[in-house]
């Protein structure tokens, strides 16, 4: 799974264990049995209100190549995307 506190601060406790995120900061956490469910909970870390993101899935266990926020599965590849984001190809959110 992966926690990304995107406002404001949160708590994540998994088996017990405490790990304060700060806005903008992420973890990933992990269980080598897959057959065990992992419990996550999350928390605002202060007094005001916290949003977050919890993904999960399966994992991959395929090379990654990552420069900044591009992710690609070899080093050309993520200079081509690179280039395509400075190209404008990728397109707006208006």
């Amino acid at each position: 799974a992966w926690v990304h506190a995107i406002a404001g601060d949160i708590r994540v406790t998994v088996a017990g264990n405490h790990k304060r995120l700060r806005e903008g900061q992420a973890v990933a956490i992990g269980n080598s049995d897959s057959n065990e469910s992992i419990i996550v909970r999350v928390a605002a870390g202060g007094r005001s209100h916290a949003q977050f993101a919890l993904l999960n899935g399966q994992a991959l266990k395929e090379p990654y190549v990552q420069q900044g926020p591009f992710v690609m599965g070899a080093t050309g590849d993520v200079e081509a995307i690179k280039l395509a984001f400075d190209e404008g190809r990728f397109g707006s959110i208006d």
